[in-house]
C-alpha cells in the first residue's frame, strides 16, 4: 500500500517556493565569492612578492585552471586541406590573384 499523498502532491503545500536555494548551496556560493574576491587579491599580492622563477612556476600552475592545456594534434596520412587565409590591414588593398611586386 502506497504511503503519502501520491505523486505530484505534498503534505506541505506552503513549502519551499520553487527556485529557492537550499542552505548548502548558499554557503557554497558564499565561499566561492570569498575565494574569487578576497582570496584572489591576496594571491596576487603573494605572487607579486615572489622571485621571477617562483612567480613563473606558480603562475603557470594556476593558469591551467583558467586556460586548459591544448592537446597535441597529429595529422597522419594524406589529407587535403583547403585553407583560405585573409588578413585585412586598414589602408592596404591586396589582390591575391596578382603576384607582381611593385
Amino acid at each position: 500500500m502506497a504511503r503519502g499523498p501520491g505523486k505530484g502532491n505534498t503534505n506541505n503545500p506552503a513549502g519551499k517556493p520553487a527556485g529557492t536555494k537550499n542552505t548548502k548551496t548558499k554557503q557554497w556560493e558564499a565561499l566561492g565569492a570569498k575565494i574569487v574576491g578576497e582570496g584572489a587579491e591576496r594571491f596576487m599580492s603573494i605572487l607579486d612578492g615572489l622571485p621571477d622563477d617562483d612567480f613563473t612556476k606558480n603562475y603557470l600552475m594556476i593558469l591551467e585552471y583558467f586556460k586548459p592545456k591544448q592537446q597535441r594534434t597529429e595529422l597522419n596520412g594524406k589529407q587535403e586541406l583547403n585553407i583560405k587565409w585573409e588578413e585585412r590591414v586598414e589602408g592596404y588593398n591586396h589582390d591575391p590573384d596578382k603576384t607582381d611586386i611593385a
